[in-house]
């Protein structure tokens, strides 16, 4: 997924970029989905102490003044945050879409099968967008005011 165009929605004080997605609309009518999340594993060994006590944290909390990250900062704002245009380790769930928003079958499967990979990639994020960029680009606006909308997006 380097040659996706794959993008993170974060708020705009955001250090920490561990999701991001694609949508690609295919030849056939269809779309593609694909969410992918930060390979943190890939750096912590299992039960180490960083493991150990990752797991009982659980999560980032947010605080008014501050933040009590689940992982070390080093890991969780550089070596693992899905940075625009560096590639990066990822776990993600691909699957297809049909235009009336059903899940797409497999083709060969005798339509019994849902159109969903999940599996371990490589991912290069060409996009960090805030929550207003994301909400302008949905309403075909342009984030600058201009009037003119790309409609690669």
């Amino acid at each position: 997924y380097r040659a996706q165009r794959v993008f993170t929605i974060d708020p705009t004080t955001a250090r920490d970029l561990d999701d991001a997605l694609h949508i690609t609309p295919l030849e056939d009518g269809r779309v593609e989905i694909g969410v992918h999340i930060a390979d943190v594993s890939h750096f912590i060994p299992p039960s180490s102490a960083v493991d150990k006590e990752a797991l009982k944290r659980a999560t980032t909390v947010y605080l008014v003044n501050g933040i009590v990250p689940m992982l070390p900062r080093p890991l969780c704002e550089i070596a693992c945050s899905l940075n625009e245009n560096v590639e990066r380790l990822a776990f993600s769930c691909v699957w297809r879409m049909n235009m009336d928003g059903t899940l797409s079958k497999k083709k060969g499967c005798g339509g019994k099968k849902d159109d969903i990979w999940y599996g371990r990639t490589v991912i290069k994020s060409c996009a960090r967008l805030d929550y207003a960029t994301a909400q302008n680009i949905i309403d075909k606006k342009v984030a600058n005011g201009e009037k003119r909308v790309d409609e690669a997006f």
